[in-house]
């Protein structure tokens, strides 16, 4: 589902890689856990890449020599112990602790005990007190140095990190939260700034699902998902980029579905992205990817790397994608059109089970390359024969998800009446009910010549929902307000 880039051109021209901890602890002659501890402690500027087999640590020889000389780290060096903490060094010119500035350990105390030779040098060494002061107080400003060296970086990290960006005809501009420019990304292809929600200049709030920036890694630094909205369909892809501007994977879309006898090839597009956390707080990527212009569609799962995880096929379009936990599973619920039955649907996934299709009677309607599972839930609301005239299916519009259960808005079209159905958690029950509005919408429609006439509302034209079982449908326990 997606392309790893190992870093930029002008990385690669910027010095030798060394890959792995060993290859960066050799580099500065000391043990892994040292510089293990100095990444967390010290800022040392390691990079790590996601790959669909785990993480790799690498690092560019140029920028750890260019951190050793920011840092003084030849004075510090010399402090840190392969398996303590920061210790005393042997000049005497450096005591430091890493737990409430006392020493890690008795030996750590006092300069006696390195041994006889190194204590005699050190009381020769210190014998005035004059240079003892002089020395407790150059240790005391280089200590402060060092915090304020520890404490800026993640200040500044902070800063750089994405919070808001521009869409230009053939760029995405990248700010932070002060409105300064980051970084650019340029387009080939023409993009359609109007498809996120911008006019005249103005970027609007609702991005329609076209971008998301958000830490995907819990790292503290912030990642841009950009669905690239051009304006030839078949060209619209997932990028991910980094908080620098570096590409970290491009999604890739499919290039042929069959349902049924009928081979839909060509004409897949990536249209929204959306992201979930689940109970452990990892981050999953969700791209809702259409058809144009039939009707199948699929919902992608992707790792923060872009390492497909699963797909989910819908014989209709999908409209509405919405994380949840019920029953203690984390689940993904997919909203969507069902042309078989000229109605709407939703799909609930277990997150880890993610690779399924949607269930169909007819054949033409059953995805022959799916995986031959089904999801774990799979819904059919009924079409309310008022809105036939129409032509489309209801559709989805909205998953509201509660302490209880969740909630689906089904509507004909935006804002054209619409029926709101409750759930409990365990989908014991469903509480189906109007929206405000919906018979005056229906009027409104009438007057305009868009609907005929219809009859007064009845109960029935919003029951029953029914349940997938494996071989037909059941009707669930329906309480019409």
């Amino acid at each position: 589902m997606a392309e790893p880039r190992t870093g930029t051109p002008s990385e690669r021209r910027s010095g030798r890689q060394l890959v792995g901890w060993k290859e960066i602890a050799n580099h500065f002659g000391k043990g892994v856990r040292t510089v293990q501890r100095w990444e967390a402690d010290l800022s040392l500027p390691v990079r790590r890449l996601k790959t669909g087999r785990g993480e790799t640590v690498y690092a560019l020889a140029a920028e750890l020599d260019a951190w050793r000389s920011k840092l003084e780290v030849r004075h510090l060096a010399d402090g840190w112990d392969r398996d303590e903490g920061v210790s005393t060094s042997g000049n005497g010119a450096w005591a430091a602790s890493r737990k409430n500035g006392q020493p890690n350990s008795a030996k750590d105390a006092t300069a006696d005990d390195r041994g006889p030779a190194s204590a005699e040098a050190g009381r020769r060494r210190w014998r005035s007190p004059g240079k003892w002061r002089l020395a407790s107080t150059a240790a005391l400003v280089l200590v402060v140095a060092v915090a304020a060296l520890l404490f800026v970086p993640r200040r500044e990290q902070a800063a750089r990190n994405p919070a808001d960006y521009r869409v230009r005809p053939h760029s995405l501009e990248v700010l932070d939260a002060t409105g300064r420019s980051l970084w650019a990304h340029e387009f080939e292809r023409t993009l359609v700034p109007e498809a996120y929600g911008i006019q005249d200049g103005t970027l609007r709030p609702n991005a329609n699902g076209g971008v998301i920036i958000s830490d995907l890694d819990g790292d503290g630094t912030t990642e841009v998902l950009f669905v690239a909205r051009t304006a030839e369909l078949e060209d619209r892809r997932l990028y991910c980029f980094g908080h620098d501007g570096r590409v970290r994977f491009i999604g890739r879309v499919p290039s042929v579905a069959r349902f049924g006898a009928q081979v839909f090839e060509g004409g897949f597009f990536a249209e929204r992205v959306q992201v979930t956390r689940d109970s452990r707080g990892t981050s999953h990527i969700w791209v809702t990817i259409l058809h144009h212009p039939y009707f199948p569609s699929a919902l992608a799962h992707l790792d923060t790397a872009g390492t497909e995880r699963g797909t989910y096929w819908s014989n209709g379009h999908i409209t509405a994608v919405e994380g949840a936990r019920l029953q203690a599973r984390d689940v993904i619920l997919v909203g969507a059109c069902n042309n078989e039955l000229k109605a709407s649907s939703l799909a609930i996934l277990d997150v880890e089970h993610s690779a399924a299709a949607a269930p169909a009677a007819a054949s033409e309607y059953q995805c022959r390359d799916c995986p031959p599972s089904a999801p774990a839930v799979f819904l059919v609301f009924p079409s309310a024969p008022r809105f036939w005239p129409l032509g489309a299916a209801q559709r989805v519009s909205e998953i509201t998800v509660r302490p209880t259960g969740f909630e689906v808005l089904i509507e004909a079209r935006p804002n054209l009446g619409g029926v709101r159905y409750r759930f409990s958690s365990d989908l014991v029950h469903v509480d189906a009910g109007l929206v405000d509005g919906y018979m005056m919408s229906f009027a409104t429609a009438v007057r305009a010549g868009v609907l005929p006439q219809a009859g007064p509302f009845d109960p029935k034209e919003i029951w029953p929902v029914r349940r997938w079982s494996g071989a037909g449908y059941t009707e669930l326990d329906n309480r019409v307000r």
